[in-house]
């Protein structure tokens, strides 16, 4: 997992001892390629991707496609549907859940490589 607030992140790894837990999502490859995994089943996210800069945004979703076998799942909770396209650059968007109950309400993507 990551996570990039250094406290909550010593609180999640106390918790989780048994989850190795990171600080850069930027750094996902490696961190994949360092735990010595091939590649990954499914990939959940609740990264703000419209508040960051599309030189970011680009940079994650290439590290997450990358990162993905062949028909893995890229699931990622967003406070809008101002992501749909640029997800579907780079995935099959199957559903999008809109959550009412969620405060903020929030729409969940399940997306296919």
């Amino acid at each position: 997992m990551f996570e990039k607030d250094a406290e909550l992140r010593g609180r999640l790894q106390e918790r989780f001892a048994d989850c190795a837990c990171y600080d850069d999502a930027r750094c996902l490859q490696s961190v994949v390629r360092a735990e010595g995994i091939d590649s990954l089943d499914c990939v959940i996210s609740g990264l703000p991707y419209f508040n960051f800069p599309q030189s970011l945004r680009d940079r994650l979703l290439s590290e997450i496609t990358d990162s993905l076998r062949p028909g893995g799942q890229f699931v990622a909770f967003q406070y809008s549907k101002q992501m749909r396209k640029q997800f579907g650059r780079h995935f099959t968007i199957e559903e999008i859940h809109f959550v009412p109950f969620n405060v903020p309400p929030a729409f969940v993507y399940v997306c296919r490589k």
